[in-house]
């Protein structure tokens, strides 16, 4: 039997077997572990926060929940908490600590602006080497509670919405918005088919809009209720370019909606009211005398009577006859309406750190100041959030009705074109089928007022659903695996007919042409689904800032639509295309697929 010898300095333990083996037990109290949460100023959990001991190289990063755990001297420590967009703190924990310790962050109003949302990643701002403009809720709010896109112009000089006075304040004309300056010819020349006006389809200036890391449709944007929307960053240069490619050209716009806070059940009611009304000071015009008496000052009628000195005196008189009888109408103010907006949304969310949840309900009514124009939208939408351990899985439903109508009282163009002596009703009190032709010739004069009163109609709907799935993933430290999926179903629906009666037919109804009335449709279905899916690894030490992610983007879409155009309707009242008489031409149909594939990689420091 072996002779064994121990000699301890520090208080070991040991034992020893009759077959000379010998385990031995360290126990060194000089290090313990701290635990703790870390959540924001109303006790929501953060994810990913940087946690180390003051003078201590390296540290630990939070996980998905805010709980850390960190090795830590038996002595009193002070613990570093960092996180972007929140205050730096220091936290000193007593060497008897044994307890879970609670953190609460408070909001950097600073540093939120220093925060750069790319749509892959948030970056520090000072990280970032391209121009961008970021833009909070509520700041937001202030500029315009309806608009999203009015209200960026006023962050971004170089974000721009061109005017169009031939659309005005029509709600269905979506605004012809540029990032990086105009490129190309405007929309009015590639589309010329106005009933598609609010597609912009062909617009070569238009950027690229990235809403929760899904491409979305500026007809989207313009429908979404602004109360969603959490920031907005705006990428402009090379580096936008970097992350997104061609589709970058013209700037890309990152919008960040926000999501349900865990907690009590929060219930959020809003009620958004506006009142627009035609500003028609810029129009001094002369009454009906004064128009007659300009016309005689300047000559009119004395040239006239040149070649025919009857028929100039004859129209002076027939003039004259209008003016006397009482006739003064001031054209302008007949189309226009004053109109109040209103737009609603309801909100509930609620839950805990593991389980959260959001209900959102909206409502928008929006009037044009052409009567009877206007564009409503109705929209819904359920969010789940789910956590357990280093996992996250997220779902988003969203479904969105819209439905427009263009004014039947036709374009504000045509009533600048009319007198103030010609008169619009007969003696009967009945709104005249054209105005008097006071130069005697046989060309008509429709009256635009006259064409209210028909059944014409020029109407549009959509449709759209969608799903988006996010699944995140903290595999270690710093290191984040993050999944989207996107599914979009989206149905639109246009139709327009001109009554039998109407004098914009192709084939105006007279004695030789009985048979009048056009109807148009347009059916168009669009399915996209989008994938992105990212590795990304954050570390802060100190000033030290590292951010690196590898990503891939996949995305689809495809397109298909039906239109038609139907001639020759007994009357306004039967407008389907079932009383018809022809088809004018045998009905097109159109498809269309893309597909776009990209990968991405990126450093910061």
């Amino acid at each position: 039997m072996g002779c064994l010898l121990l000699v301890a300095m520090l208080p070991y333990t040991f034992f020893a077997s009759a077959q000379t083996k010998v385990t031995v037990k360290v126990e060194d109290n000089s290090y313990r572990v701290i635990r703790g949460k870390v959540t924001d100023a109303e006790g929501h959990s953060l994810p990913g926060v940087n946690v180390r001991v003051k003078g201590v190289q390296g540290g630990t990063v939070g996980d998905i929940d805010g709980n850390f755990m960190l090795s830590a001297p038996r002595e009193d420590v002070v613990l570093i908490v960092s996180y972007i967009g929140m205050v730096t703190q220091e936290v000193t924990v007593k060497g008897s600590q044994k307890k879970e310790i609670q953190i609460h962050m408070k909001e950097d109003v600073n540093e939120v602006s220093e925060v750069v949302v790319t749509g892959y990643a948030t970056l520090k701002k000072e990280s970032f080497t391209g121009n961008t403009i970021t833009v909070k809720k509520e700041e937001l709010q202030k500029v315009s509670k309806t608009n999203v896109i009015a209200a960026l112009q006023a962050f971004d000089p170089s974000f721009r919405i061109a005017e169009n006075s031939m659309w005005g304040s029509d709600p269905n004309a979506l605004p012809e918005v540029y990032l990086r300056g105009k490129s190309g010819i405007g929309i009015k020349e590639l589309d010329v088919d106005v009933t598609s006006k609010s597609s912009l389809k062909n617009n070569p200036n238009l950027p690229t809009f990235i809403m929760d890391g899904f491409e979305i449709s500026v007809t989207k944007l313009y429908d979404m209720d602004p109360s969603r929307i959490e920031s907005v960053t705006i990428l402009k240069d090379a580096a936008a370019t970097a992350m997104y490619g061609s589709r970058a050209a013209n700037g890309v716009v990152v919008i960040t909606t926000v999501t349900p806070k865990p907690g009590k059940l929060n219930v959020a009611y809003s009620l958004t009211g506006e009142v627009e009304m035609p500003d028609l000071s810029d129009y001094n015009l002369m009454n009906a005398r004064e128009k007659l008496e300009t016309e005689v000052a300047a000559g009119v009628f004395e040239d006239l009577a040149k070649d025919n000195p009857l028929g100039a005196e004859q129209q002076y008189y027939a003039k004259l006859a209008s003016i006397t009888r009482g006739v003064d109408t001031y054209w302008l103010s007949k189309p226009l309406q004053t109109s109040f907006n209103h737009k609603h949304s309801l909100s509930v969310d609620g839950g805990s750190d593991n389980f959260r949840f959001g209900i959102q309900l909206s409502y928008n009514n929006e009037d044009g100041v052409m009567k009877e124009s206007f564009r409503n939208r109705v929209g819904a939408g359920v969010y789940l959030d789910y956590r357990i351990g280093s996992f996250q899985l997220k779902n988003m439903v969203t479904y969105t009705n819209t439905r427009s109508q263009e004014s039947p009282y036709g374009a504000f163009s045509d009533y600048t074109g009319c007198q103030p002596y010609d008169p619009c009703k007969d003696d009967e009190g009945n709104y005249l089928e054209n105005l008097p032709n006071w130069d005697g010739k046989n060309e008509k004069r429709p009256n635009p007022l006259y064409e209210a009163t028909l059944s014409n109609f020029d109407k549009s709907k959509y449709e759209e659903i969608v799903n988006n799935l996010g699944i995140n993933w903290n595999i270690t430290t710093g290191l984040l695996w993050k999944t989207q999926f996107s599914l979009t179903r989206k149905i639109t629906d246009t139709k327009r007919f001109l009554d039998p009666l109407s004098s914009k037919n192709t084939t105006p109804q007279t004695a030789e042409n009985p048979s009048s009335g056009e109807l148009n449709t347009s059916r168009g279905n669009e399915f996209y689904w989008d994938l992105s899916s990212t590795l990304s690894y954050n570390r802060s030490v100190e000033k030290h800032h590292i951010n690196l992610l590898l990503g891939v983007n996949a995305r689809s879409a495809k397109t298909d639509n039906i239109s038609a155009s139907y001639r020759g309707f007994p009357s306004g009242a039967l407008s389907s295309p079932n009383y018809a008489e022809e088809i004018v031409s045998k009905p097109v149909s159109s498809d269309n697929s893309t597909r776009l594939i990209g990968f991405l990689g990126t450093l910061n420091y």
